[in-house]
């Protein structure tokens, strides 16, 4: 999410298609916020996480930032102890994400924690956090992408972004998803659609040239 004062970046997406049986999207960073709002996704996600009870920490502020294979979020976190009352700390949490073939697979990383209390470990906080995360992100892993788009209502931001209905959307997603993966730099998230050429045994297995050129058009 954009700071006051701070100059906003156009959003340019970069598609190409190659030996016309892969269609290739790079999506940069400011086109993750302007295109499919995962600014306010995390936005959405810090509220939900401080309305769980049983979440022991209050989350102050979120971001994130693209790492290879997935990506760092950066969060302004607070816990409540005994008679010393609200501690404020930094986190610091790799996440690894896997999407291959419309599966999903998502695995906490290295947690740093940074408190600047002293009588307080850090240590003591980072593998709690660490486990915290992990059983998150069990919720999405082996999950198709039409569903994880599903329950994190992105498929309701592409909607918005590209003027379709979410039916639409998901009538999309779902017809593709098979031949659908991403990867994940430190610039950009680049998604690769695969659609078999002439030569393939079952063509019908796979989403047409024409669709693909389609969703190129769409999406630029």
């Amino acid at each position: 999410m954009n700071q006051p004062g701070e100059t906003l970046i156009a959003c340019e997406l970069r598609s190409h298609i190659e030996d016309e049986t892969h269609l290739e999207i790079e999506f940069p960073r400011p086109c993750l916020d302007q295109k499919l709002h995962l600014d306010r996704f995390l936005d959405q996600a810090r509220q939900d996480i401080n309305n769980d009870e049983f979440f022991p920490f209050t989350i102050r502020r979120m971001r994130y930032q693209l790492l290879n294979e997935g990506f760092r979020i950066l969060g302004n976190l607070a816990i409540d102890y005994p008679v010393i009352g609200l501690v404020d700390f930094e986190l610091s949490q790799t996440v690894f994400v896997n999407l291959n073939q419309g599966s999903l697979n998502m695995e906490a990383g290295e947690t740093q924690v940074r408190v600047n209390v002293p009588f307080i470990n850090s240590n003591d906080l980072s593998p709690l956090l660490n486990q915290m995360v992990n059983t998150q992100l069990q919720i999405f892993n082996q999950k198709q992408l039409q569903d994880f788009l599903q329950d994190t209502e992105l498929d309701q931001r592409m909607a918005q972004e590209t003027g379709l209905t979410v039916e639409a959307i998901n009538f999309l997603v779902q017809s593709i998803q098979d031949q659908f993966s991403a990867q994940i730099t430190e610039d950009s998230v680049i998604v690769s659609i695969e659609v078999a050429n002439g030569n393939e045994d079952d063509p019908d297995d796979s989403p047409s040239p024409a669709t693909i050129q389609s969703l190129q058009t769409l999406l630029r």
